[in-house]
């Protein structure tokens, strides 16, 4: 047997409303009260529940699929946890100083997403770190990206550092810094590919050897050998690379010779394995001193190409004090310093120049007082005192020659000439000055007749009287009188005349005032005369 109560609301002693139906809604208690559900009591059959926040909306909605639903926040104290799972696997929560989200099960904690990517951020403004979907992963250090994968690998920004290695367990490759790995204790450096110390190493140690080696054709490959004395060289060229030759030396070999050396010192050495610098080759020296030694061949070449300007610039401290130029495809040696004066080389010239390069004229004085040079060889003439023809000196010579007696007609048969037989000359221009003093021992007459003249004159006078300069008659033999001696130019002789104080008066030295033997016919003459040669 049942029974119902069919009652639309139940009301306590006091008349409040305990359950109250109007329509579908039914009300349990009043505002204020409490519901308690015993324990052990089960509530069931609801198709939706909602609970009322003590304002105007639901907070907690239960569904039919027992799915519930917060409109507002869910607040947990200290050290309360939201735990997830039968044996309460993961877990959420706060323990008054730091926050925790804690997987203490089995299996993965799996973080994942379909959006753009995930992000770890310092407040809403700085990156810790970002993992882009189907992109990159991104790691940042004070907001500053450090490091991000790529498609072809990794990108580092700045330094990375390792003190162990890296080793890759598919292929049993190995890149080690520090320590080294097993069999390879006291490695600096080790990256090698297959099993450990298998051909394929490439290895820096500093152990007991020295070893840099891959084993490909083409490849790098080094020569171990003592630490004192190690040498990096390749594959596909054994003899050429780097080494140490002795403590505190590096140098550089090709075609299995030194080229270069950094010895002890700093010094650079290329083509020579010492500092001495009559040794060939080059010395850069650590202080800055550059020594280079040659054999038969250039020792320095400077090219400038494209616009006239300095080539080699000089300085003392830092100041300029003078260059090597090109300008109008000219060398010039020049100062910076006004008024000092430079020379250009060109043109069939050597001209003076001002520090632009600019010719001067009249500025440069070349020796002093105190400073002369020593002899002076000019081929062509010399300008003195203005450019015109009659200021160009285009001849001085010095030398001697040999007077001899020329009849005016035939030939003598013989002369015999003293030793003290001699002449000197000094032609500036077209102005020669002669002396001659002439004796002889001996002289047969021959066929000779008339005037006797002086031959052998070292140029050929234009013609006209040869001015004397005081000749004297030693042998008052030859004249009558005692005026002065002088002469007249013909051809390449001077005949000789004695002057009485008359033209008219002139006497001709004739053949038949010659003697014929001991030390006769002495004559010596100062003398002038203009030539065309």
């Amino acid at each position: 047997m049942s029974s119902i109560l069919k009652v639309d609301t139940i009301q306590d002693q006091a008349g409040n409303n305990i359950i109250n139906e109007s329509g579908n809604v039914i009300t349990i208690g009043a505002s204020g009260d409490t519901i308690t559900v015993p324990a052990g009591a089960t509530v069931s059959g609801f198709t939706s529940a909602g609970i009322d926040d003590n304002a105007t909306s639901t907070a907690i909605t239960i569904s039919s699929a027992e799915d519930v639903t917060f409109t507002e926040d869910i607040l947990l104290g200290d050290s309360k946890k939201a735990l997830f799972g039968a044996g309460s696997d993961l877990q959420i929560y706060h323990d008054g100083s730091h926050s925790f989200i804690a997987d203490e099960g089995t299996g993965n904690l799996t973080i994942k997403s379909n959006g753009a990517g995930i992000e770890l951020q310092k407040g809403n403004s700085e990156y810790l770190a970002r993992f882009k979907t189907d992109n990159a992963v991104e790691l940042y250090y004070d907001n500053a990206k450090k490091f991000e994968t790529t498609a072809t690998g990794a990108t580092v920004t700045g330094v990375a550092s390792a003190s162990g290695g890296f080793f890759n367990t598919v292929n049993n490759s190995l890149l080690a810094f520090g320590g080294g790995n097993a069999g390879n204790v006291g490695s600096n450096l080790t990256m090698y590919g297959g099993a450990n110390g298998s051909t394929g190493d490439f290895r820096f140690r500093n152990a007991t050897t020295i070893n840099a080696f891959i084993t490909a054709a083409g490849q790098i490959q080094g020569i171990g050998g003592a630490v004192s004395a190690p040498t990096f060289s390749f594959t596909a060229d054994t003899d050429t690379g780097i080494s140490r030759p002795t403590t505190n030396a590096l140098n550089f070999v090709t075609a299995g010779a030194e080229r270069a050396r950094i010895d002890a010192s700093g010094n650079l050495l290329v083509g020579k394995t010492s500092t001495t610098n009559s040794v060939p080759g080059s010395k850069f020296g650590s202080g800055g001193q550059i020594v280079a030694t040659v054999a038969n061949d250039d020792i320095m070449i400077l090219n400038r190409t494209g616009s006239d300007g300095k080539i080699l610039r000089f300085f003392k401290d830092t100041s300029e004090v003078g260059s090597i130029s090109a300008i109008g495809g000219d060398l010039t040696i020049q100062s910076t310093t006004s008024g000092h004066e430079g020379l250009r080389f060109g043109n069939g010239a050597i001209i003076p120049v001002n520090t632009a390069g600019a010719s001067t004229n009249i500025e440069c004085t070349l020796g002093g007082a105190t400073s002369r040079f020593n002899n002076l060889y000019l081929g062509g003439g010399l300008y003195v005192g203005g450019t015109g023809t009659a200021n160009k000196l285009d001849d001085y010579e010095e030398g001697t020659w040999t007077p001899t007696y020329v009849p005016d007609s035939g030939s003598f048969t013989s002369v015999t000439y003293a030793n003290a037989t001699v002449g000197d000359y000094t032609k500036i221009g077209n102005v020669v000055t002669f002396t001659f003093y002439i004796q002889t021992n001996a002289i047969t007459v021959g066929t000779a007749s008339g005037g006797v003249a002086i031959g052998g004159l070292p140029f050929t006078p234009n013609g006209g009287t040869v001015s004397n300069g005081g000749g004297t008659v030693i042998n008052r033999a030859f004249f009558a009188g005692d005026g002065p001696a002088y002469g007249t130019a013909s051809g390449t002789k001077i005949f000789l005349y004695y002057n009485t104080g008359s033209t008219a008066n002139d006497i001709v030295l004739n053949v038949t005032d010659l003697g014929t033997g001991g030390t006769d016919n002495v004559f010596q003459m100062v003398g002038q005369y203009l030539t065309d040669s």
